[in-house]
């Protein structure tokens, strides 16, 4: 039982730090946005397709980290049950089970699945070493939308360093 338990906090977790993850890319895009040499050297079709790749490997993910977070808010009264139910069959793997009336799940952690309810829809996300190599490829395409400003950053170091060792003239 104890064991069980720290699983589930780990799947909590885990849920949460998808969600801070994005909120992270976030905000980054949007300060780079504000500094017009930065935005104009960043590759912006990596920034796309990370973003692309990111929403289709989690998306759930602001549903999950909400449940995750606020579970407890979702289940305190019968309308926020009932609001957070649904009449979905519920597929684990590829076992289908029979929902014969309104289902609600709250933070269940089923082999390898997190599995909720919220706002009639089952949301769920994978707990893997799939899902971390999908973090680890969106982060890599995160990575190379900076490869030319690090680039223009190692030529400018290399420039003001040239320039040092140069004589200057006297004046």
């Amino acid at each position: 039982m104890m064991l069980s338990k720290w699983q589930q906090m780990a799947a909590r977790i885990g849920a949460i730090t998808i969600y801070e993850f994005y909120q992270i890319c976030q905000g980054i895009d949007k300060m780079v946005t504000t500094c017009p040499t930065l935005d104009a050297l960043v590759d912006k079709t990596a920034r796309k397709d990370a973003s692309k790749l990111f929403n289709e490997k989690f998306p759930n993910f602001a549903d999950t980290r909400h449940f995750a977070a606020h579970g407890v808010e979702m289940t305190r009264f019968r309308n926020d049950i009932d609001r957070n139910s649904t009449l979905d069959p519920l597929f684990i793997g590829s076992t289908k089970l029979v929902n014969n009336g309104r289902m609600s799940i709250y933070g269940c952690l089923f082999n390898i699945e997190y599995i909720n309810t919220h706002n009639g829809k089952i949301i769920k996300y994978v707990i893997s070493q799939e899902t971390f190599v999908d973090l680890v490829q969106v982060t890599k395409l995160r990575n190379v939308m900076f490869a030319s400003v690090e680039t223009a950053t190692w030529e400018m170091e290399a420039e003001i360093i040239r320039q040092r060792r140069e004589p200057q003239p006297d004046i």
